[in-house]
């Protein structure tokens, strides 16, 4: 008899869950495709978790031909410095301003070893990801465009 009325609520509120699903607050936790900001062409597969309400990333996997195997970034500073690509680390710091604004972080170039700034904002109803690397102000920066995986 309660599993009859389980049933009947549920399909009495179901034209309401893609209404709930849309007001849920996007996350930036999950896994993203990267694109280069140069030629707009897929450029890595990255994963970016939360801890205790600072959020980082990390290299999954590289898109680009020829980069498959990845190697060590011998241009990264600090503990990174001959650490592989595959998991390394390249964003961190970053926290929650509202919900689609992220700031206060630091993002790793892994092409250059240097490190900026780093803000972000969520478009397009949580399915892109705006990730800014800047020096001094965002003014000062070079802004990459991320796509959700999953």
């Amino acid at each position: 008899m309660r599993l009859t009325s389980f049933v009947l609520c549920l399909l009495a509120f179901w034209p309401l869950m893609p209404i709930a699903a849309e007001l849920a607050e996007p996350s930036i936790v999950g896994v993203w495709q990267t694109l280069s900001d140069v030629d707009g062409k897929p450029r890595g597969i990255v994963r970016i978790r939360e801890k205790d309400g600072t959020f980082s990333a990390s290299i999954v996997k590289s898109l680009v031909p020829g980069e498959e195997d990845m190697g060590l970034c011998e241009v990264c500073p600090d503990a990174r410095r001959g650490q592989p690509y595959h998991d390394l680390v390249f964003l961190t710091g970053l926290r929650k301003e509202s919900s689609t604004d992220f700031a206060g972080g630091e993002i790793l170039d892994p092409d250059t070893g240097t490190i900026y700034r780093c803000q972000a904002r969520l478009e397009d109803h949580g399915k892109t990801l705006i990730v800014r690397g800047y020096i001094g102000i965002s003014l000062f920066g070079r802004s990459q465009t991320w796509r959700r995986e999953e």
